[in-house]
């Protein structure tokens, strides 16, 4: 009989025996614990494109005070991922996705109306400091700079 070489799914099957062969039920997310996760990579063309939308949101608001909009790039990104994705979320991860979006944009807000700039600068870098720290105790710090490195190479 001719046998066909093993492919990624046969070694990973192939490589993880145990004595239970029963097989393992999947387990829905509940929709409360579902996160997007946006990594922050774009090309040089995209990287204009944004850069020339955020030139010309400046000039139209300049000499008119603060923007009315303080959306931050990740709602923008959501907002896009959700609109135009072939790959419709249940409506209520959905729903849970945009009041987390929605409850960081308020904090954004009241963070930018009631903080000094220094006191914004302490913020920032103390929620840059616990995200550091969970990186490490998470074990997640090997995926983030294998994700830098291969940025590194493809600007290269």
């Amino acid at each position: 009989a001719e046998t066909t070489p093993p492919g990624a799914d046969d070694k990973a099957v192939a490589g993880t025996k145990s004595s239970d062969d029963t097989m393992h039920t999947p387990v829905l997310l509940p929709a409360s614990e579902f996160n997007v996760l946006f990594v922050p990579l774009e090309s040089e063309v995209a990287q204009k494109r944004r850069l020339d939308a955020e030139e010309q949101a400046a000039s139209a608001n300049s000499g008119n005070g603060p923007t009315g909009s303080l959306e931050s790039q990740y709602s923008r990104n959501l907002a896009e991922v959700l609109q135009l994705s072939p790959f419709r979320l249940p409506l209520e991860y959905e729903r849970h996705t945009l009041e987390k979006a929605d409850r960081m944009k308020n904090i954004q807000q009241a963070m930018k109306e009631n903080l000094t700039a220094e006191q914004q600068k302490k913020m920032e870098e103390e929620l840059n400091r616990g995200f550091r720290d969970w990186l490490v105790s998470s074990g997640n710090l090997r995926q983030v700079l294998d994700l830098v490195h291969m940025e590194r190479r493809a600007t290269a």
